[in-house]
């Protein structure tokens, strides 16, 4: 059975960026963690990141409390 078909909720894909967070504070207090991160474009993907949730939250503002909710547990 297709996933379109069913009558079931599909659970949300997993925002494996969120959990990365935490982990990129930390390494950018060193400096050749920084070096990379900076060299890879972190912070212009930070940015696009965070733009997507910002759109995300504004289709769907119903769905704000679900993805705050989320971050705690991080």
């Amino acid at each position: 059975m297709d996933l379109e078909e069913s009558n079931k909720p599909v659970p949300p894909a997993t925002d494996v960026f969120k959990f990365l967070l935490p982990g990129l504070c930390h390494l950018t207090t060193e400096e050749a963690a920084r070096r990379v991160f900076l060299e890879e474009e972190g912070p212009a993907k930070l940015a696009q990141y965070f733009s997507h949730i910002v759109q995300k939250m504004a289709a769907h503002p119903d769905e704000l409390e679900l993805e705050v909710g989320g971050l705690n547990t991080v």
